[in-house]
């Protein structure tokens, strides 16, 4: 059944619309603060898609001071990026954490049949720019030249590659519901390799790709949506509300704000935990900054400096992470949370970095143990030469003294040894 509906719909999905989300990591330049410069604050709205799918505890915190949206102020600066082949970048958006991290987004759709101009540009999978040129240098130089002002820097250094190191949303607008599961990995599957909707491709070889699908209406008995979750990208297909409207024709624009308005949610969604990657990433650089880069090795590292290190991990712990079933009250959105952090390997890394701080902690440990055994001899040898000093101090006492002076002596002696017996043979019966 499932390929009788996807070979059937093939029109459908020849016909279908084809976007493209850029998730580029950025961060306040150390030792400055942002500035609204050119910029302004967008809320989220509650009210909206965007957060109607998140659970009251990550609405507070989207609403409070741990993520915040920028946009834009002045429509006549508007950033756009027009690549070799047309293809044009824009509607950039800064979502900005309060550890100083962030992400700009950049957004470019087609039609289905002028697909290839997006994989051309992010050609997913493989390293470099692929389209000739220097598309990513203008592309990294272009996005500095609107960010620097803001005190803003792009998180990656090499030019080269830098949409290699940021992460991709795909997303498909179709005009049918679906009817069965294949048919909706199956459309996945081309969104996620950026090809023809209506293609019938397979790739047994990538073993890190999931997938993840609205629930089924019980009237329509259909679904409406599905993903693929892979540690490239994330890839939706919605069915669309205005493409679903027989008679009517479309504009591109009515379809680029059904696609913005569409995604929004999922794309926040997947921006929360993109967050948790990157800070496991500067949480890595400071670590491995304060230790070799200006002290040289691990064992010149003071306890303040470890401690701070293993503070930034703990709050990190305590308030930058969210377990799955505290992000929403849907279970679909749980579990798509849920796989991108399996798959950006989010919660081994942060192991990773536990273990690098315990490690550390036990050789500071180690270190002070050392000092002390060091200065517990050190008092040991000052101590034996006492009672050796004592001892002659006696002698030459007893040698020059009186009966009294000896008689003493003897006494002391013998009160000594009976101590001394009484206790070893309480110990022995012990």
């Amino acid at each position: 059944m499932a390929m009788t509906e996807f070979k059937k719909n093939k029109p459908v999905y020849d016909n279908s619309w084809r976007g493209t989300y850029l998730i580029i990591p950025i961060k306040v330049t150390p030792g400055r603060q942002f500035k609204l410069n050119g910029f302004t604050y967008m809320p989220f709205d509650s009210c909206a898609d965007e957060l109607s799918d998140k659970s009251d505890l990550l609405i507070r915190r989207c609403n409070s001071d741990y993520v915040k949206r920028y946009v834009q102020t002045s429509s006549i600066s508007l950033f756009t990026f027009v690549s070799a082949n047309g293809l044009v970048l824009s509607d950039l958006q800064v979502y900005l954490f309060e550890n100083g991290i962030g992400f700009l987004t950049l957004f470019t759709f087609c039609h289905n049949s002028k697909i290839h101009s997006i994989y051309q540009l992010v050609n997913n999978g493989y390293i470099g720019d692929q389209e000739g040129g220097n598309t990513y240098k203008r592309l990294y130089d272009s996005i500095s030249k609107v960010i620097e002002p803001s005190n803003l820097e792009i998180f990656i250094k090499n030019k080269s590659i830098l949409l290699n190191e940021s992460y991709i949303f795909n997303l498909a607008l179709v005009r049918d519901r679906f009817q069965d599961l294949t048919t909706i990995e199956q459309l996945a599957l081309n969104v996620h390799k950026q090809i023809d909707l209506s293609s019938s491709f397979c790739d047994d070889s990538e073993k890190d790709i999931r997938y993840a699908y609205g629930a089924r209406d019980v009237d329509k008995k259909t679904y409406r949506w599905g993903c693929c979750i892979s540690t490239l990208d994330i890839s939706y297909v919605y069915q669309s509300g205005i493409l679903s409207k027989l008679g009517i024709e479309q504009t591109p624009d009515e379809i680029r704000r059904e696609m913005l308005q569409t995604s929004a949610s999922d794309l926040l969604l997947t921006i929360l935990v993109l967050i948790q990657k990157f800070t496991c990433m500067q949480l890595n650089e400071n670590i491995h900054s304060e230790i070799y880069e200006k002290r040289g090795t691990a064992s010149q590292t003071s306890k303040r400096v470890i401690q701070n290190l293993k503070r930034q991990v703990m709050e990190f712990r305590a308030f930058g992470t969210l377990a799955p079933s505290q992000v929403s009250r849907w279970n679909n959105v749980c579990e798509i949370y849920r796989e991108l952090l399996g798959v950006l390997g989010v919660n081994e890394a942060l192991s990773e970095i536990e273990e690098k701080i315990d490690l550390l902690n036990s050789e500071q440990e180690r270190r002070i143990t050392d000092s002390q055994n060091r200065l517990s001899l050190l008092i040991a040898v000052f101590g034996l030469i006492s009672i050796v000093a004592a001892v002659l101090t006696i002698v030459d006492l007893v040698l020059k003294g009186s009966a009294a002076i000896v008689l003493s002596l003897v006494v002391s002696v013998i009160a000594i040894t009976v101590v001394g017996l009484y206790w070893a043979i309480k110990s022995f019966r012990k």
